[in-house]
């Protein structure tokens, strides 16, 4: 069977559907076992990365799977033949997901979306344009955290915290570790700034220690 860190088997557990989108597969773990575990019926793994297709393609032969197709692309630029219902976008920034979502096709009602940055900005994005967070949690793979955000299509207001920290469980001893990383980090930022500060980081860092006080 193919082996899933703890960030690849958090986003397959949460694929639903019957058309998945797989947008930047590259290596084509969670297009593969979405359908060796039947979470969906069809699987459309694309990469702007030749060599990462290759590899999908490998992995998919290596299984026998028949019902996935490929496409050398970036974001949603050949899906038109397909009806997507479910996306996954993972492995890049932000910034990089939202210009994707920009541009999907109709049809897609859920969304499993990871980013290495920016997250904020995706989940305000996500809760402007149809969507809402149905699951927002951390999980730790080697000695990074990640945020996995679950979109379903609805209506939904964030608060400061939503937008922030997700939607985590204050018994999650993952989560209480990612606090504990997250103000780290902002420390040392404020830190270095010296007299520059920021408003936005000295905010979060309270939302931090607020979070981390009723742990």
């Amino acid at each position: 069977m193919i082996k899933l860190d703890n960030r690849l088997r958090a986003v397959v557990d949460n694929i639903s559907g019957k058309c998945l989108a797989d947008i930047g597969c590259d290596h084509g773990k969670v297009s593969c076992m979405a359908l060796i575990e039947k979470r969906v019926e069809q699987v459309v793994a694309s990469d702007i990365s030749a060599p990462s297709l290759d590899k999908a393609k490998q992995l998919a032969k290596q299984y026998g799977l028949e019902n996935i197709s490929f496409k050398h692309c970036g974001g949603f630029d050949d899906y038109k033949d397909f009806e997507v219902d479910v996306a996954v976008i993972a492995g890049m920034g932000g910034k990089e997901i939202l210009d994707i979502l920009a541009n999907r096709p109709q049809g897609v009602e859920k969304l499993v979306l990871v980013a290495h940055k920016d997250v904020d900005k995706v989940r305000t994005y996500v809760a402007q344009n149809g969507f809402s967070l149905d699951k927002d949690f951390v999980v730790k793979s080697g000695r990074k955290f990640y945020n996995i955000l679950v979109a379903q299509v609805g209506e939904e207001e964030l608060s400061y915290h939503d937008i922030m920290l997700g939607k985590n469980s204050l018994q999650d001893e993952v989560y209480r570790a990612y606090l504990d990383a997250e103000i780290e980090k902002s420390e040392k930022i404020l830190k270095a700034m010296g007299d520059s500060k920021s408003l936005d980081i000295e905010k979060y860092l309270h939302l931090l220690y607020s979070e981390k006080e009723m742990a």
